[in-house]
């Protein structure tokens, strides 16, 4: 008879934590649906506030660790349809990934404006968008889990060093050595050291994206074909870098003064190296 009671005090327990389960499903559901509305209106505002984004992150890995810890035994055990269950993983992932990708959009949106100004101004500050940057990320603490704090910020400066090589190139190099850069490729390359020590000191450790950039500097020095295919193949093979930043590499080798035939030589080169 122990043993019966036993048996049937696990059982109930086990249906009672079921079904608390089965509510969590329609607790997040509403959860979701509520937090894209928030999340969106704070992304249209003209100084975003993203410590929201960060509470959202924190809440959707907290959940996420407790299903698979809790409730995840019990419907193995209990039954052989997982399918609450990774309905459940998915629909946070889901939250988390749609919260990043918003996240990523105030930040792209933020460098994308900053480096407008700061290519076509004479006076060449760039610490205005490196304060922009740790101010977009005071509240990142608020998202706890350290993996996933170096997850945002990789995000961040892989997009905001694509951005910067992307309107780099954008304006002649002749034109930016008359606007206060006589030496583009040591400016270039300091920006790029700065970068580095902004996002390392946000999330130490952070994988190193600024090496296409540090490159620059190297490229433009190269004063024959085959100095080039040598530094253009080391960007390409060398650089842990974003693939959009190497769809890049061409427009880079026009902007550094290539004609066309040598463009075409340089690239037939970087077509056989690994990518």
């Amino acid at each position: 008879m122990h043993r019966t009671a036993q048996n049937s005090s696990q059982k109930l327990s086990d249906y009672v934590q079921e079904v608390c389960f089965q509510e969590l499903g329609m607790f997040l559901k509403s959860y979701t649906t509520m937090q894209i509305e928030i999340l969106e209106e704070k992304a249209k505002m003209d100084k975003p506030e993203t410590k929201h984004f960060f509470k959202t992150l924190n809440n959707c890995n907290k959940l996420e660790q407790y299903v698979q810890t809790k409730a995840k035994g019990i419907l193995l055990k209990e039954t052989k349809d997982h399918s609450l269950f990774e309905e459940t993983m998915a629909t946070l992932r889901n939250m988390e990934d749609f919260t990043l990708d918003l996240l990523m959009k105030v930040v792209a949106n933020t460098a994308k404006s900053h480096l407008k100004r700061y290519f076509k101004s004479d006076s060449k500050e760039f610490s205005l968008l490196i304060d922009e940057v740790k101010s977009l990320f005071s509240e990142l603490s608020c998202c706890q889990d350290i993996g996933l704090q170096k997850r945002v910020i990789d995000e961040a400066y892989k997009l905001i060093v694509h951005y910067y090589l992307k309107y780099l190139i954008k304006i002649k190099e002749s034109k930016l050595r008359k606007c206060g850069s006589p030496n583009v490729g040591q400016t270039v390359a300091k920006d790029a050291e700065i970068l580095h020590d902004t996002f390392s000191a946000l999330a130490p450790g952070v994988r190193q994206w600024n090496l296409m950039l540090l490159k620059v500097k190297e490229l433009l020095e190269c004063e024959s074909i085959d100095a080039t295919k040598l530094t253009v193949g080391s960007m390409q093979t060398e650089c842990c870098t974003w693939s959009e930043d190497r769809k890049l590499l061409p427009e880079l080798l026009k902007w550094k003064g290539l004609s066309g035939r040598e463009l075409t030589e340089v690239l037939k080169v970087l077509e056989d190296l690994p990518r």
